[in-house]
């Protein structure tokens, strides 16, 4: 950023500066109105415009490498491009909006904004990036970096969005004494059925990959239930107390565990 305004900066100082110096060698009173006396002459101009002209000069070739380096020279004059090809059509199309005044407008217009096309475009294609083949090496590497990461993360997310038929089996633990009787099952909190009777119940739930939480609501303090969880080959199972709960991992793989 700051190397392409350095640059556009010197080349309008330049500019500015080469027109001063040609009038000053003319008329030198015009372009040294602050001094007073005999100071005024042509020697003084060209020593004053041509300091001014070398500094823009060396800044101008600064902020150029600087850009070439960092690849904003080359959108700028790309841009500049497809500006001045813009008006070189609209130039030969209405040449009254381009010049109000004269003969052959169309003329001058393509000639101006055709060659100023051609330069901007010729400038685009000298201020490309420079590379040697280490730097093509390093920048192919890390190119190759950023689509693995890519890849990487894009993969995570598709895999914590996928919902899996995860299958849940509820029973008892042991056969003694006690009833499992309305009794709510859920996972995070999200009720998923009930069990009216002493019984075995199995639920069959879409989970994301992740930790989740299965219990079950109301029981005594010693009532135990056994947890069956399957995710394709793999198996949970464990057991807690009614009002306990316990978090599960579920994966795709079963060898990720």
């Amino acid at each position: 950023m700051f190397s392409t305004i350095g640059f556009i900066l010197s080349i309008i100082v330049a500019i500015c500066a080469i027109t001063l110096l040609i009038t000053g060698l003319f008329k030198p009173n015009l372009v040294l109105w602050w001094v007073k006396g005999k100071e005024k002459n042509r020697s003084v101009v060209f020593k004053l415009y041509i300091f001014i002209i070398s500094l823009a000069i060396c800044v101008g070739l600064i902020s150029f490498s600087t850009g070439v380096y960092r690849n904003n020279l080359q959108l700028m004059f790309l841009f500049l491009f497809f500006i001045c090809l813009f008006i070189w059509v609209i130039g030969l199309i209405f040449p009254k909006l381009i010049f109000t005044k004269g003969k052959r407008l169309r003329l001058k217009s393509a000639i101006l904004f055709g060659i100023s096309a051609v330069l901007c475009l010729s400038l685009s294609i000298l201020s490309a990036p420079k590379y040697n083949e280490k730097e093509k090496q390093q920048i192919a590497a890390i190119e190759l970096k950023r689509e693995e990461a890519k890849a990487k993360t894009d993969e995570k997310i598709e895999k914590e969005n996928m919902l899996y038929n995860t299958n849940i089996l509820v029973t008892r633990e042991g056969s003694w004494g006690g009833f499992l009787r309305d009794y709510n099952v859920y996972i995070d909190n999200e009720k998923i059925g009930e069990i009216s009777n002493d019984e075995t119940i199995s639920y069959s739930v879409p989970l994301s990959e992740g930790k989740h939480t299965i219990y079950i609501s109301k029981g005594v303090k010693s009532e135990k239930i056994k947890f069956e969880v399957f995710e394709g080959k793999t198996k949970f199972s464990f057991s807690c107390k009614t009002k306990g709960t316990i978090g599960i991992d579920l994966w795709k793989d079963p060898d990720e565990r």
